[in-house]
């Protein structure tokens, strides 16, 4: 048991505890919250890295949004399909990649309607687990999906894309409260936690 609480701790930038229901402590002013705590230990590994810089969308090592899944994608096809760089456009400072002439023009016409919310960005890091501070943490687009209320949003791993979707209203109103800030420090290259040995 503690063995998978360390390697999920390693490994999993957007793992918090399960809310039990029950009424916990009050934590003294000096304690630091466990999502707080955890940020620190991740802070700490190998795996904290600077972002591109220069846009708050998650723009990883292959230089395309989103590792380049066509955004479009999940609204018309139900899913993730890979885009092509025969069909890309510029937007946020990022090169989006699209499998279809007809899904590049659909974003093209209205990006924010099939963008990622928070650039692509964990929506579960971005909102800080519940209780802070929210930050940026690489998402799995080809299985760690979701479409809520018409909006696309990706999780570090499919456990946390459940996790997320259980706990929605609470957890997008923290993300959409930490996203200013999260997305101004990734514009200037802010560290990020990424996922090493990911095959895409």
């Amino acid at each position: 048991m503690v063995r998978m609480v360390v390697m999920a701790l390693a490994l999993s930038a957007c793992v918090g505890s399960e809310d039990s229901g029950s009424e916990a402590a009050p934590a003294g002013a000096a304690e630091m919250s466990e999502a707080a705590r955890r940020l620190e230990e991740i802070k700490q590994g190998d795996d904290w890295k600077p972002a591109v810089g220069g846009t708050s969308v998650m723009v990883l090592d292959d230089g395309f949004a989103i590792a380049g899944f066509d955004p479009v994608a999940y609204f018309t096809e139900g899913g993730p399909v890979p885009g092509t760089p025969e069909w890309t456009y510029e937007w946020r400072d990022a090169v989006w990649l699209f499998s279809t002439e007809h899904h590049r023009d659909l974003f093209a016409s209205d990006p924010e309607a099939y963008a990622p919310q928070y650039g692509g960005w964990c929506a579960y890091g971005v909102s800080g687990h519940k209780d802070g501070p929210g930050y940026g943490a690489e998402t799995r687009p080809q299985d760690s999906w979701s479409i809520i209320d018409g909006k696309l949003y990706f999780n570090w791993n499919p456990a946390i894309a459940d996790r997320f979707r259980s706990q929605y209203t609470q957890l997008v109103d923290d993300a959409d409260g930490y996203w200013p800030d999260v997305s101004a420090d990734l514009e200037t290259g802010g560290r990020v936690h990424r996922q090493t040995g990911l095959d895409r």
